[in-house]
């Protein structure tokens, strides 16, 4: 029989370790609160760039 997995986290344990395991992909970066960051300023960074498109066909009347 092959031992439990290493990564898996035992019954009982912390949270948040759960999370910094979700997110260790990110590197050093691993900060769980930056991937909400990351979200907000991605959807402000589409609002941005569509903005212009946006204003055009609103103006040129659909």
């Amino acid at each position: 029989m092959r031992p439990p997995c290493a990564c898996s986290d035992p019954p009982g344990s912390d949270r948040r370790s759960t999370q910094a395991h979700r997110f260790r992909f990110l590197g050093r970066f691993s900060f769980p609160r930056l991937d909400g960051v990351a979200l907000v300023l991605s959807v402000l960074a589409l609002a941005v760039f569509f903005l212009p498109f946006v204003l055009h066909v609103w103006e040129a009347g659909f």
